[in-house]
């Protein structure tokens, strides 16, 4: 599994303003950002690019068994998934994808995504 940042059990952390380019796996997976177990955690200007894996499936931000998890203003370039909640919950606005297969999975938007 590839990484470009991965967060656990950062409760009411933030990441922002974060470039991160050219996550590649062997493996099945890849991801930009995982966050995990991170509850009331804000993501916000960060720009993701270029996700790839020999098999599988990239996600510029995979969120997992976390609570009020915010999500504004990012940029996903190339990746499968752009935003991923997974058993999570949170809102997400002023978020833009290019080359995004799926661009938003889960949690609630609310603004504008595109």
């Amino acid at each position: 599994i590839g990484y470009g940042l991965n967060l656990y059990a950062a409760d009411g952390g933030v990441a922002e303003d974060n470039r991160i380019d050219d996550v590649s796996s062997d493996s099945n997976m890849a991801y930009g950002v995982y966050i995990s177990s991170s509850n009331d955690f804000v993501f916000e200007n960060n720009r993701i690019n270029g996700l790839s894996t020999v098999s599988g499936a990239t996600h510029g931000l995979h969120i997992q068994n976390s609570v009020s998890v915010l999500v504004a203003g990012n940029r996903f370039n190339s990746a499968d998934n752009g935003i991923f909640y997974n058993s999570s919950s949170g809102k997400y606005m002023g978020n833009l994808t290019s080359n995004v297969t799926t661009p938003f999975t889960g949690g609630t938007a609310v603004g504008t995504n595109n």
